[in-house]
Parts: C-alpha cells; sequence; structure tokens
C-alpha cells in the first residue's frame, strides 16, 4: 500500500507538472526485481516499450532498488534511438548514482565516433561530462565533482544544454551554448556503458544506479522538478538505501 500510493504520488506529480509526456523512459526500481528493467510509461515487456534488456547475468539487482553493472561488458540496452525516438534535438537524461568512484567510461549513451554522440561520463578523471551532441566545444564539464549524486543532463535547443548534479539540493549547474555540429546518434542507448558504433566500450562504469529517466529536453526549473519528485518518491517509500545522497 505504500509503495502504491508513493507510485501514484509519483505519476500525478509528473503529469501536474507537466514532465509526463515529456519523459520517454521511467524506470524507479520498484517492486520485484524481475520488473526492475520495465518502463513506468510504458509497462510492455517489449523493446518498442524501452524495456531495458540486461546483457549479462553478473548485474546485480538489489531488493533495495538500485542495478550495479558490475560485469564485463555488463549494461543494459534501453532499445531507445535517439535519432529516431526524438522528434528534435532536444534531449534529456537523468539517473542517480550513488558510488562515487572515478571510472574512465560512459555511464549512458550511444556514439558513432567523435560526433553524433549522446552520453554522460560521470567522474572521468574526476570530471563529468554530457555530450549531445559533439565532445568539442558542445560539451558540458562539471569539475572536480562527488560523483554520487542525482544527474539532470539536458538539452533544449539547438544552442543550449545544461547538465546538474543534486544531493540535498542542487550542487552543480553548468551549461553550453555553443550550436550543435552534428546529428543524433542512430544507435540504441545503453545503460551502464555506452553503445560505441553497435559495441559495448570495454571498460563499465561499475556503479550502483537507483533511477533512470530519458526523453525530450527538460529546462532547468523541470530538471529541479524531477529531482524534487524522485527525492519524495524515496522518502515516501522509506528507501533508505539512497540516504548518502537524499538527505
Amino acid at each position: 500500500t505504500t509503495t502504491r500510493s508513493g507510485v501514484n504520488k509519483f505519476v500525478k506529480t509528473l503529469k501536474t507538472e507537466g514532465l509526463w509526456d515529456k519523459i520517454s523512459g521511467i524506470y524507479p526500481l520498484i517492486g520485484d526485481t524481475g520488473y526492475y528493467g520495465y518502463n513506468l510509461k510504458d509497462a510492455r515487456d517489449s523493446d518498442e516499450a524501452f524495456r531495458l534488456s540486461f546483457s549479462s547475468e553478473d548485474t546485480v539487482l538489489d531488493p533495495a532498488g538500485t542495478i550495479t553493472f558490475a560485469g564485463t561488458d555488463d549494461y543494459a540496452n534501453t532499445h531507445f534511438n535517439p535519432s529516431t525516438d526524438l522528434a528534435d534535438n532536444t534531449v534529456h537524461l537523468s539517473f542517480l548514482n550513488l558510488l562515487d568512484v572515478s571510472v574512465n567510461s560512459s555511464d549512458i549513451g550511444a556514439q558513432e565516433g567523435a560526433g553524433n554522440r549522446l552520453l554522460i561520463h560521470v567522474d572521468y578523471g574526476n570530471d563529468a561530462y554530457f555530450d549531445s551532441y559533439f565532445y568539442g566545444d558542445e560539451r558540458v564539464t562539471i569539475s572536480s565533482i562527488d560523483s554520487s549524486a542525482f544527474y539532470v543532463a539536458s538539452r533544449t535547443s539547438d544552442s543550449a544544454s545544461f547538465m546538474k548534479t543534486y544531493t540535498t539540493a542542487e550542487d552543480n549547474y553548468e551549461t553550453n551554448t555553443n550550436t550543435i555540429s552534428y546529428g543524433r546518434p542512430n544507435l540504441d542507448m545503453y545503460f551502464g556503458t555506452v553503445n560505441n558504433n553497435g559495441t559495448p566500450v570495454a571498460i563499465n562504469a561499475d556503479r550502483t544506479y537507483g533511477f533512470l529517466s530519458f526523453g525530450k529536453g527538460l529546462s532547468a526549473d523541470e530538471a529541479t522538478t524531477l529531482y524534487t519528485a524522485v527525492k519524495t518518491l524515496h522518502s515516501d517509500i522509506n528507501r533508505t538505501a539512497f540516504d548518502s545522497v537524499f538527505t
């Protein structure tokens, strides 16, 4: 009853605040671990519904509400293709990372080389990077980061993108106003690593996650609304595993 009430409140908040229709995939990791990969927006057991496909039995699905990618080439295919599943160049990625670990790999994304890439590096050499859709002048960088946080990265137009991190409140906010020079990658996006031209990168993030969403671009205020809604959800269903971030 507590979980059902918390999820209903969460969904109502997203609808009331105008976020529900902007999000294509929402994964609160609630209930039986066998359903962690199912999309709250479309709960069909189908690639078309962006149901996560886990690549390895090494993936740890914890009843406390977390996913840990711990093995070699251990990741989840979201089946979300930015080129075909987005109507324009606006996009957002959000997730909760519970481990402050520096790993030179991507946490989520897809790339077709230097350009045509959508990804987030968390704590890559002590910095966080958001590339949409190029790593050069269009990259958003947060330096000297504590990577255990809730992340929202968003492109809101062809010449505006940002990335925020939150713990008890907003911790970091960096922007980029350079105009994009590459298109959206025509590949399925991976979670826990990056899909590099159809192949997962050799080094995985090896982190523990407690939430994931992706879809259309969110404004800075909408990013904060999403963070608040996720934090409230975990408080409502008494998830103590996230106290290290959502204090």
